[in-house]
């Protein structure tokens, strides 16, 4: 009993780990400086975040296929 509710608990986690893809990355101004606070989000959905005092950003989505990353 106990084995089976390891094996299930496994493949709910990694179907869940699984369906989730990672976007990080920086957002710099022109003059390479980094920029505090920017929105950065995907087009036309609720997956997104604000980049912190380095410049960097780091947020998961469920979205698959291309998408277009906007940073306002």
């Amino acid at each position: 009993m106990k084995a089976l509710l390891l094996n299930i608990l496994f493949v709910l986690t990694s179907t869940i780990l699984y369906a989730q893809t990672t976007i990080q990355g920086y957002v710099k101004d022109k003059r390479n400086n980094p920029i505090v606070g920017a929105n950065v989000f995907i087009k036309d959905s609720y997956d997104g975040t604000t980049s912190r005092p380095d410049g960097f950003f780091t947020f998961t989505t469920r979205k698959t296929g291309e998408q277009t990353l906007v940073s306002t």
